[in-house]
């Protein structure tokens, strides 16, 4: 049985497009609601019985999908404000489970070039750590699990090239 195809205007183009134009900055709050329904009027009125009644309904959209912009803003501020003051009062410690932290380390940096070259073709794990004294710091599972999630982006980004900006910005 095909999945149910969900209605209105939860799932609507139109209400993409609002939510994207609020994050863009392309809608304000200065606008005036009849602006803002003539940039997609097409698209607004699909998801009301007459047009009247999409205009109608559109001015709590509108208020909703602002609400819900603003409180991804102000929240993403705050928690990144929080983190920053944590790290300063609980630094991200040096060593992990033995071994020295893998992000932002010259390992992660050299392991990213070598699969780029295709240095880890061919060796098995434990053959590719001994290549470097950096990963020797670490097992050769470990280096074996960031071998194949470098990899594995790597054809991921290959693939869906139209993505690559959700990837985090730690990742090259």
């Amino acid at each position: 049985m095909p999945p149910k195809k969900k209605k209105g205007w939860v799932s609507s183009e139109g209400k993409k497009l609002l939510e994207r134009d609020i994050r863009k900055g392309v809608v304000t709050t200065d606008m005036s609601l009849q602006e803002i329904f003539d940039m997609h009027r097409e698209e607004y009125e699909q998801v009301g019985k007459t047009p009247q009644e999409a205009f109608r309904l559109f001015e709590g959209r509108v208020k909703r999908a602002f609400v819900r912009g603003g409180q991804d803003s102000s929240r993403s501020a705050v928690e990144a404000a929080a983190l920053q003051q944590d790290r300063l009062t609980h630094p991200r410690p040096a060593m992990f489970a033995g071994a020295p932290q893998w992000p932002g380390s010259e390992a992660e940096r050299l392991l990213k070039e070598d699969v780029g070259a295709g240095k880890h073709v061919g060796k098995t794990p434990t053959q590719f750590r001994l290549t470097r004294p950096e990963y020797q710091v670490y097992s050769a599972a470990f280096i074996g699990g960031h071998i194949k999630q470098e990899v594995k982006l790597r054809k991921w980004k290959e693939n869906y090239p139209g993505r690559i900006q959700s990837i985090p910005a730690n990742h090259s």
